[in-house]
């Protein structure tokens, strides 16, 4: 598939899930009958501008067998690893962030981190 001026965010995650739907011999609506997700959801992933719901990506990903933390990194709500940095960066060089705000993000945002890693280690 061809990238688009019209691909969103998850478009990623999006054909993924065409992938795994069309592996299986699964009807769209059989997906949303089994899944819970609207068939308005699933099309809106290829063209969302922001990443879609936990629970859409959780609800496909188990009818579906892909990985959770797969689903949330292609469908845009975990940043890639290679993008951490450039958010930290984004955050720091920010002019429109106040530096109260800035101050909380990246606590967040190091909070976060330091969570990615006692997983990855555990």
């Amino acid at each position: 598939m061809v990238a688009t001026k019209r691909d969103g965010v998850a478009v990623a995650f999006w054909r993924r899930v065409v992938r795994e739907t069309d592996l299986r011999g699964m009807t769209q609506q059989e997906l949303v009958e089994r899944s819970g997700v609207s068939h308005t959801t699933i099309s809106r992933l290829r063209t969302v501008t922001q990443p879609p719901l936990a629970r859409t990506v959780i609800a496909l990903c188990r009818i579906l067998d892909i990985d959770e933390a797969e689903g949330m990194l292609l469908s845009g709500r975990v940043p890639h690893p290679a993008r951490q940095d450039d958010l930290r960066q984004l955050i720091v060089g920010s002019a429109t962030i106040s530096d109260g705000l800035r101050t909380a993000m990246l606590a967040m945002y190091d909070a976060y981190q330091e969570a990615q890693n006692q997983s990855m280690s555990a």
